[in-house]
């Protein structure tokens, strides 16, 4: 069989030019920038009135380590992660973890 005698299948050049057409247009839709109408708000605790289950839910405080923060606030007001400095086993890494879910005084109000 000789080159002048091969002919190319009828469709090839149209699927070919789909399958272009099909990337681009995956392209173009996973580039474009995702909106929501939904409106999300974190959930933020409050250092000052969590219960010793909520405050488990803070990354890296466990059961004893919430009951040392109850027992804390007891004579401490806790208005943001800053005054957890006094709790015995948080340091300033801990703390830094923590500041994006804990709500401050300002927006508590």
């Amino acid at each position: 069989m000789t080159l002048e005698n091969w002919k190319q299948p009828i469709g090839l050049n149209v699927v070919i030019l789909v399958s272009i057409i099909y990337c681009i247009v995956v392209l173009v839709i996973e580039t474009m920038p995702r909106t929501s109408s939904l409106v999300t708000t974190p959930f933020r605790i409050n250092l000052q009135t969590a219960s010793a289950i909520e405050l488990e839910f803070l990354p890296g405080i466990g059961p004893k380590m919430a009951e040392r923060i109850i027992e804390f606030r007891k004579t401490h007001i806790l208005r943001t992660p800053e005054d957890l400095e006094g709790v015995y086993g948080i340091g300033q890494q801990k703390i830094r973890y923590l500041h994006w879910l804990v709500a401050t005084e300002d927006e508590l109000k």
